[in-house]
């Protein structure tokens, strides 16, 4: 197996880890008023599960093969799927339609980023 076909597969293993440990956005998703978007852009500060958020965006922008000031934008857009840009918004007084429509602004935005290096400069395999 040619080392493009191995470093794939340990980056889905690594995205289906993270993927995983991040399953309670569904809940946040499904409840909580100011993250019922979030599902549409692909995700508590009060515990440390935005590592684990961040954790799988980096897993997902690693699949683009991102080169580093590219990753960090897609990081930094990244937040508009979890639940901490919801916290934020109603701690910021912005009301439920405010946030959301803010959220799928900054995940249309990470895609069209991603959709432009997945389709525009992805390396094919070595031969």
């Amino acid at each position: 197996m040619n080392s493009f076909l191995r470093k794939i597969r340990v980056e889905w293993l690594v995205t289906l880890f993270c993927a995983w440990h991040a399953a309670d956005l569904v809940h946040a998703w499904r409840h909580s008023p100011y993250d019922r978007l979030g599902w549409l852009a692909i995700g508590v500060i009060g515990d440390l599960n935005f590592l684990v958020y961040w954790g799988l965006a980096g897993a997902l922008g690693s699949l683009a093969h991102f080169r580093p000031r590219a990753a960090w934008l897609w990081l930094a857009l990244a937040g508009s799927w979890m639940p901490a840009l919801g916290w934020l918004g109603s701690e910021t007084y912005l009301g439920p339609i405010t946030v959301n429509g803010l959220r799928v602004a900054l995940a249309v935005l990470a895609a069209v980023i991603g959709w432009r290096r997945l389709v525009t400069a992805r390396p094919g395999p070595t031969v």
